[in-house]
């Protein structure tokens, strides 16, 4: 296929997708080409960074996601989805849209667990939160219209008076946001935070004072010599960020941080709903391990609740996030036993969507069956956050943030669908991203809007009896 007038090269075969994105990740291990530094953000993050810039910006973002950050970060997790809880019981039955409920949520624990900042996303009533102002800005937009702002030179678009993609205002407002939480921080450096801009700050340093990182930076990484993520091998001394490498990361946080736990919580529910025994034997999980005074689930607890991570892994490889997963060669190269030569520079995707939707790989593959990730073969060709070195570093935090929503979800709720079970959730039209573009909640039962929304009904839950709001 073609990239405008770039031959991209599609891989599908196990074997080849492994060799690409594991075996010669040394070729393969670029995104994109970006044709120079970002307008607003200007140093590099770790999306777009290269080389050996890369590696030690993985090595900080990868020590953020150690299983005691994670327990750390845990409570600040939970009082966001007690949130959450709150907003969905304040409906009092009317019916709701789900997904720009979940969007708040998404955005008020990055925030809080980014930034330490309640920004108020959930509790803010309509549009007057800044941060989902500018939040809508950036993803809920046309993908023709984002397409073609992307292409055409920005001074063509200057001279009609339209604004460049990169240049939106939502980029200006988180990435200003990101330097006045760094100023805060250098006026009060005994804050003892411990949040993902805190782990950023500590490993700043100088790179023009040597390659010896810095002692604060050493006691941040010590426990994380190696990528837990994706077993890349790093050097501690290479374990650091320039000062506006900090800040261009603390931006990346805000892009990449939300989109997937909104999408994914959005598809959840759907197939949930959808599929009434699943739900039930999840539900009979989640009360089951519920062994917190207050009746929440506790970390350990969380972690070890086999169903829940079956139904989120099957969510994922119906609904995966991005449709596919793309590299960029750093040299010529020839695809062993093909002949097919791929010249430096040039696209290869693993389609992510389709493999997922291979009925070789998944038997019966449009059925939502969280089971067959419970056996002892699980599937192999199984790469929502991507696979190989570099994979979505975040996968585990993003897990984790899910299976906390789900579960408070699931035990304070049932969903059920009252418009037509196999109607389709309608979609985005957005190249990258699979996403519903509404997902309505409703306990009033079915409302006429042709058929082209799935409706859900929701009801309070307490331990095994169901009531009607």
């Amino acid at each position: 296929i073609f990239d405008g007038n770039k031959p991209v090269l599609t891989v599908a075969d196990p074997a080849l997708v492994k060799q690409i994105l594991v075996k010669d990740f040394g070729v393969f291990a670029d995104r994109y080409q970006t044709p120079g530094p970002h307008p607003i953000t200007g140093d590099e993050h770790l999306g777009e960074a290269h080389g050996a810039d890369w590696r030690r910006m993985r090595a900080v973002w990868s020590a953020m996601f150690t299983g005691a950050k994670l327990r750390h970060l845990y409570p600040t997790l939970t009082d966001c989805v007690r949130e959450l809880v709150r907003s969905l019981n304040a409906t009092g039955g009317a019916p709701i849209d789900l997904v720009p409920i979940f969007e708040k949520f998404a955005m008020d624990a990055l925030v809080s667990t980014g930034f330490s900042v309640k920004c108020g996303a959930q509790s803010d009533p309509g549009a007057n939160n800044a941060f989902m102002r500018n939040y809508s800005m950036a993803f809920n937009t046309d993908y023709v219209r984002g397409r073609t702002l992307q292409v055409v030179w920005k001074w063509v678009l200057e001279m009609v008076g339209v604004v460049h993609m990169k240049t939106k205002p939502f980029n200006v407002f988180y990435m200003d946001f990101v330097r006045r939480v760094l100023a805060d921080r250098e006026r009060h450096s005994g804050g003892g935070y411990s949040d993902f801009i805190q782990c950023f700050i500590k490993s700043e340093r100088d790179p023009s004072l040597g390659s010896k990182a810095s002692d604060a930076t050493n006691e941040l990484l010590v426990d994380n010599d190696k990528d837990t993520t994706s077993g890349l091998p790093t050097q501690s001394t290479g374990k650091y960020l320039t000062k506006g490498e900090v800040a261009s990361n603390g931006w990346l946080l805000f892009i990449s941080g939300t989109e997937t736990i909104t999408t994914t919580l959005s598809f959840v529910a759907y197939e949930l709903a959808r599929n009434p025994d699943v739900q039930r034997r999840l539900r009979d999980e989640i009360v089951a391990a519920s062994v917190d005074t207050n009746g929440s689930v506790g970390y350990e607890a969380l972690t070890r609740l086999p169903y829940l991570d079956a139904v989120l892994s099957e969510t994922l490889r119906l609904h995966a996030p991005f449709h596919r997963v793309i590299r960029t060669a750093t040299r010529d190269y020839t695809l062993p036993g093909t002949g097919i030569g791929i010249k430096m520079g040039q696209k290869v995707e693993v389609p992510v969507y389709a493999i997922h939707h291979q009925e070789g790989y998944y038997p019966n593959t449009e059925h939502f069956y969280p089971d067959r990730f419970l056996t002892d073969c699980k599937p192999t060709m199984y790469m929502p956050f991507g696979i190989g070195p570099r994979n979505c570093v975040a996968g585990r935090f993003a897990m984790l943030e899910l299976k906390i929503a789900v579960a408070h979800i699931i035990k304070g709720f049932t969903l059920e669908v009252v418009g037509k079970p196999d109607a389709p959730v309608p979609l985005m039209n957005r190249q990258e991203v699979h996403k519903p573009s509404r997902l309505d909640l409703s306990s009033n039962g079915t409302r006429d809007r042709g058929g082209t929304d799935v409706l859900l009904k929701s009801t309070n839950f307490c331990h095994k009896n169901l009531t009607n709001w």
